[in-house]
């Protein structure tokens, strides 16, 4: 409830622990936000098999009506999430199988995901980034910004990322620039504001962030 009165429209759930408490957890969630909410599940690479993750994604979208599936199955070949990709009825969202751009190509080429989560300090930099969401764009897939928690620098560029690159479709799947929400401090002057659901960087040059430098060296470690 929290999060719809802070204006999201879309969420997730975490899942990849057991079938029947994944089903349990993401149907509590779904009573309790209401049907409006877009609500996705996020099994971290963590369903060990097609045989596990097929059946219990198509449970939950019986009995929790969700949006996508991220990362059902270990990254270790994309062909498991190719199997599941091709018998669920909601897209799939590559996620510990993408870190570089031969990645994306091969998850690309396997017909392996619908989606691409992208994170700037996987792929090398916004430059990386930005190549593989051309390449995910020109393959007729869609994009988002996933989240390792950055701080606020790590934020800004994930912005910064998200607005300028087409290939990124923030208002299809919304990108995980979460961090003002599990941090009670951080290391830049001003955090860019996330209301409503929305994340928007400061108008400056740069990433728009200036670092504070009095609690960079509070927290340097020595």
């Amino acid at each position: 409830m929290w999060a719809c009165a802070q204006g999201f429209t879309t969420m997730k759930v975490k899942v990849g622990i057991q079938p029947e408490g994944d089903v349990a957890r993401a149907r509590a969630v779904r009573q309790a936000v209401g049907p409006a909410v877009r609500l996705g599940v996020d099994a971290n690479g963590c369903w060990p098999s097609a045989r596990v993750a097929v059946p219990t994604i198509n449970q939950l979208v019986d009995e929790a009506d969700i949006f996508f599936a991220e990362q059902p199955v270990p990254p270790l070949d994309v062909a498991w999430l190719a199997e599941v990709r091709a018998r669920v009825p909601v897209p799939v969202i590559a996620d510990e199988s993408l870190y570089s751009l031969q990645d994306g190509m091969a998850l690309a080429r396997a017909g392996a995901a619908d989606v691409l989560s992208i994170y700037i300090g996987k792929s090398g930099g916004i430059g990386p980034a930005r190549k593989i969401a051309a390449l995910a764009e020109a393959a007729g897939l869609v994009c988002t910004v996933g989240s390792n928690l950055e701080l606020g620098i790590g934020s800004a560029a994930m912005a910064h990322l998200a607005l300028a690159t087409s290939g990124i479709g923030a208002e299809e799947y919304p990108c995980d620039i979460l961090t003002p929400f599990f941090y009670e401090d951080d290391i830049v002057a001003e955090p860019i504001a996330i209301e409503g659901g929305r994340a928007r960087p400061n108008d400056r040059p740069g990433l728009g962030v200036d670092l504070d430098d009095s609690k960079v060296e509070r927290y340097r470690v020595r």
